[in-house]
């Protein structure tokens, strides 16, 4: 449809124009209005229209999308009147009538990344102790802050890391919010990212970091931003607790040949420097990254039940050069 291809491609007055075009068509049917509504409340953060087109829709027919919207959209309303220390009565009107609709505050976190300014719904949520680091209920999927990120939103991601989203949470295939910054070609974004803290050394699933997706995508001012980051940065110091057994920047010889359905293929004798260990999808499991001298990945994939088993396949031979890291 128009209105969600516009949306798509974050041509909001098109998008604007095309939702409001549906409603003059079908006057009479209760789901273009229930659209509108999200869309106003997500991509222009107009929760008194969102607000309005719900409740239109929910008169001509009770449904549960128009409902959440609903919902959503008082939250919102609620969050801002907190912030601002005015009417409070109000203020916990919205929240009751919202947690009638819809009790679980925390699906709003599904939405936040795409909204295109910062609001005090963010700061709401993280105060009931909802987390803004990952979707609920998905894990290794794509985060808030990768959203935010890919959709060019720097205030919203700087209120994001300020609250506690963590810039090196990976994502779906492993990509971080760097990586995707990167690939966008969003300078003030990467830099933003690296300023809070991002690893610029990051790896991906696929095996490429965000300078490299730069490079590829001719972003040269950023790919050398990211390889100048790269050059500097120090990693905390990790490693050696029961979750994640490597120390960083060490060297580990392979014992043994061995491989598994989703690890790398390790050779025996084979020197590599143990990089960071990295969210992975499937939340079971365990994913370490080691680098070669070349600079070449690997990735030993583990269930986590079994990490202690480490040792049967590594052993630590000391520092790694400064080359190395």
């Amino acid at each position: 449809m128009a209105a969600e291809f516009h949306t798509y491609a974050h041509d909001y007055d098109q998008a604007d124009l095309a939702y409001r075009r549906q409603i003059e068509l079908s006057s009479v049917a209760p789901w273009p209005m229930g659209n509108y509504s999200r869309f106003l409340r997500v991509r222009r953060l107009d929760t008194a229209g969102s607000e309005r087109y719900a409740r239109q829709a929910l008169a001509i027919m009770e449904y549960g999308m128009a409902r959440d919207s609903l919902a959503a959209a008082l939250y919102l309303q609620w969050a801002e009147l907190r912030a601002s220390g005015k009417n409070p009565e109000r203020a916990n009107a919205l929240f009751a009538e919202a947690s009638r609709l819809n009790p679980d505050l925390s699906e709003l976190v599904n939405e936040i990344g795409y909204y295109p300014r910062a609001h005090p719904i963010l700061d709401a949520l993280v105060a009931k102790g909802i987390s803004l680091d990952t979707l609920p209920g998905v894990a290794g999927g794509t985060t808030p802050l990768s959203i935010a990120a890919h959709n060019r939103s720097p205030a919203l991601a700087a209120q994001m890391m300020t609250l506690g989203a963590n810039p090196n949470t990976a994502g779906y295939a492993g990509m971080t919010p760097l990586m995707l910054a990167a690939q966008r070609g969003d300078e003030t974004m990467v830099r933003l990212l690296l300023n809070r803290g991002a690893d610029p050394t990051l790896v991906a699933s696929d095996g490429r970091d965000a300078e490299r997706r730069a490079t590829e995508l001719n972003q040269f001012p950023i790919a050398n931003l990211l390889a100048a980051a790269k050059r500097a940065y120090v990693r905390p110091a990790g490693g050696l607790t029961p979750s994640v057994p490597f120390r960083t920047q060490t060297i580990y010889r392979v014992k043994k040949n061995f491989t598994n359905e989703q690890s790398s293929a390790f050779k025996q004798g084979e020197e590599i420097v143990f990089d960071t260990p990295t969210p992975f999808g499937d939340e079971k499991s365990a994913r370490f990254v080691f680098k070669r001298a070349d600079g070449g990945v690997r990735e030993f994939i583990v269930e986590k039940d079994k990490i202690s088993s480490w040792a049967e396949y590594f052993e630590e031979i000391g520092p790694a050069p400064a080359p190395l890291r």
